[in-house]
């Protein structure tokens, strides 16, 4: 898919994406926190950072979708 588009905007809102998924993943797997109240302060941030990425991806896949529609007429 990322191979396709032909937007660099949109390249580049796919790869944030990506990347805001990877941080996510990897602060929810790696870290640990010690206290209760850390806990939840864990689960908010890799939660903020998979919601990042889902609107960055969807955001990515449409801006690339309209613009590929315009490019083909």
């Amino acid at each position: 898919m990322m191979s396709q588009m032909k937007s660099k905007k949109a390249r580049l809102m796919m790869s944030a994406g990506m990347f805001s998924l990877a941080a996510g993943l990897i602060i929810l797997n790696f870290v640990h926190p010690a206290t209760p109240l850390g806990k939840n302060w864990h689960d908010g941030i890799s939660g903020f950072f998979v919601g990042i990425s889902i609107a960055l991806n969807l955001g990515a896949v449409l801006l690339a979708k309209r613009q590929s529609n315009c490019v083909s007429m």
